[in-house]
């Protein structure tokens, strides 16, 4: 009872901030426009229909395979995210020239939206670009580089299309990796709507394999069925746990949490580093990376942030992370943030790209 009843309270005080978003938007192209009653109402029921839908679309889902459903509700959930952000910012222009410019800004901000939109939807469109980063590091003995394909948020789901999993994956085994590592966030739907990538994962093709750890969205979908996913797309998850993928490779993988709620358990993991061994560190959050390097990591690879994907978050992740995006160097050690190789929730990103990374590691 006591989770039914948070999961309400949550549910309302969510809803009622998504209400808040469409009808900011709606109340500044109503007056932006000066709309009629005619007009008018062809808004309201437009905004009342559309709305619904990213909220209805999230229950059915539950049970029903709402495909288009789901790609409007969210769809438009990212749209009305911008919109409010650009608005709001035109508001607050508004606060200091005074709203009788407001025929003249409005405009302008309307086709910032339009523009951020149709762009931000194009990007996403275009599928994951592939970005290589090359690291320095006398730690490696062979007289080669090591090369580490970094996936991260790719958040398979009912609305990800078997072509857009089979290009990832010819993507990815086209730069012929060392090793593949998945850093969380792998799912986002019930089980029964991402069995049907096992085979696609399966064809993953690397010298030394493809590891995964779990994000918060895995945990949300259930570790049970995350696992079984894992087995038969023959991925190998790392719980909490290092594992020695040649001579001198390490990876340590964390669950998600553990860094910042269970203290004795983030270090035993990063305990289990060697100082003969290049270590990767695999945590979903880009959180206490100097610690990590000061306990034997020599890189760290997250996710999670999504680089802020759409607005306002584009603008504000650097304030919740400061390891937001890219690539940050501590001491010897070093941390890469990816921006994500899916989306979450809306098809949509506006400053950023999906994105396949390939770390170089080099002598």
């Amino acid at each position: 009872m006591k989770k039914i009843a948070t999961f309400m309270v949550f549910l309302t005080i969510m809803t009622t901030i998504y209400t808040g978003m469409n009808y900011y938007v709606y109340d500044n192209l109503m007056m932006g426009f000066g709309l009629v009653e005619g007009s008018k109402l062809f808004l309201e029921i437009l905004f009342i229909t559309l709305g619904s839908v990213f909220i209805i679309s999230r229950f059915l889902q539950m049970k029903f395979p709402v495909y288009r459903l789901s790609y409007i509700g969210n769809t438009w959930f990212g749209i009305i995210s911008t919109a409010l952000s650009i608005f709001l910012l035109k508001d607050i222009i508004l606060l200091f020239l005074g709203r009788k410019y407001n025929p003249v800004i409005f405009p302008i901000s309307l086709g910032v939206i339009v523009i951020a939109i149709f762009w931000s939807i194009y990007k996403v469109s275009k599928g994951p670009v592939v970005k290589e980063v090359k690291i320095q590091s006398k730690k490696l003995k062979l007289d080669r580089d090591l090369s580490i394909v970094l996936l991260s948020d790719i958040h398979l789901g009912m609305m990800t299309s078997l072509k857009w999993v089979r290009s990832m994956v010819q993507q990815v085994n086209k730069l012929s990796p060392d090793v593949i590592v998945i850093t969380g966030d792998l799912v986002d739907d019930e089980y029964k709507y991402v069995e049907r990538f096992e085979a696609l994962l399966r064809e993953f093709k690397s010298k030394y394999g493809v590891y995964a750890i779990a994000g918060n969205h895995d945990h949300y979908r259930g570790m049970k069925e995350y696992k079984t996913f894992l087995g038969k797309a023959n991925i190998k998850l790392l719980m909490n746990q290092g594992i020695e993928v040649n001579d001198e490779l390490q990876l340590l993988g964390l669950d998600e949490g553990v860094a910042r709620y269970n203290k004795p358990l983030f270090k035993q993991v990063l305990s289990q580093s060697k100082e003969s061994h290049y270590n990767v560190l695999l945590s979903h959050q880009p959180l206490f990376f100097r610690q990590a390097v000061e306990m034997g990591v020599d890189l760290q690879l997250s996710g999670h942030t999504h680089k802020g994907q759409i607005l306002p978050l584009s603008l504000m992740i650097n304030l919740f992370y400061r390891y937001a995006y890219g690539l940050y160097q501590y001491r010897e050690g070093h941390i890469y943030t990816t921006s994500g190789t899916g989306t979450w929730g809306p098809p949509m990103r506006l400053f950023s790209d999906c994105e396949i990374v390939k770390l170089v590691i080099y002598q």
